[in-house]
């Protein structure tokens, strides 16, 4: 028979936090992005508007809500009209970020340092009216190298807004085999319940004394609930054991590569941004 990989996805979402699950994946703070200032690199003005809006869609794609260019463009205009000067000093766009309803304000400059250039990246909490966040990034004074700087900028300033990696898998080893003997000992006493149940109520029914006959019921009854919660009990805990035996299992193969090399059977496990796991499950066939 052919082999053929078959693969079935099976989401099973383990809730780590209810909240988490219900609003979904938070939305980063709004940002104000202003004009990236020139000090004596020398760049024309296409080149810094051509690097603030690479740098824009890098935020973007790490997690901040940009305020669109075309707002922050407006508005600059307009502090311009009132107070001609360029608006590149903290408090201008601190108070700039606020009209703009923004929750941060980010200024950026390149800096002409001996024979290279440096961005640095100044985030503002603008409730605060604090620096949050700061990030710099060395490059030659080409194109080329600015946009490698702009893009390790926003990639350390959108660090805080990854979600944090998971922690290594807990240990199940002592819940797995209690679960599973208290389980199996559950079973065991019910099996015996019914036996010594059966046992009670046949001699009760070879005994003409009505006591001993009463006895035996009384006894009968008594077995049969034991053997019932036992059952119940022993299935409960079976089945929290199975339950463990595959969590245990999914979260010690991580990879599919690791699958069984006779049956193909492999089970891999990562986890979700917002919490839980998506667990994936396979064959061969």
């Amino acid at each position: 028979m052919r082999r053929a990989l078959l693969w079935t996805s099976l989401i099973v979402s383990i809730v780590i936090s209810s909240v988490g699950l219900a609003q979904g994946q938070p939305q980063g703070p709004i940002i104000a992005l202003f004009d990236m200032e020139d000090k004596g690199a020398g760049l024309d003005r296409k080149v810094l508007d051509d690097l603030t809006e690479y740098l824009a869609a890098q935020l973007a794609a790490g997690g901040y809500q940009v305020v669109p260019r075309d707002q922050v463009r407006q508005r600059l205009s307009e502090k311009r009209k009132e107070s001609y000067k360029e608006c590149f000093d903290e408090s201008c766009q601190i108070e700039l970020g606020r009209e703009l309803a923004a929750q941060k304000a980010l200024a950026t400059k390149v800096l002409k340092i001996g024979l290279g250039c440096q961005l640095t990246a100044v985030l503002f909490d603008l409730k605060k009216s604090t620096t949050e966040l700061a990030a710099t990034a060395d490059a030659s004074c080409d194109t080329k190298s600015l946009l490698d700087a702009v893009k390790k900028v926003a990639d350390d300033l959108s660090a805080p807004l990854r979600p944090k990696k998971a922690g290594p898998p807990p240990d199940l080893r002592v819940f797995k085999w209690t679960a599973l003997g208290i389980g199996v000992a559950g079973l065991a006493l019910g099996g015996l319940g019914t036996g010594l149940a059966v046992n009670y109520r046949n001699a009760a029914d070879t005994v003409s004394e009505q006591a001993t006959f009463d006895d035996y019921r009384g006894k009968t009854d008594t077995w049969n609930k034991v053997a019932l919660g036992g059952y119940i009990g022993g299935g409960v805990f079976a089945a929290a054991a199975v339950t463990l035996f595959t969590l245990d299992a999914i979260w010690k193969t991580p990879d599919p590569a690791t699958a069984d090399p006779k049956t193909g059977a492999s089970i891999a496990a990562e986890p979700l941004p917002g919490g839980g796991f998506s667990v994936s499950a396979g064959w061969n066939y």
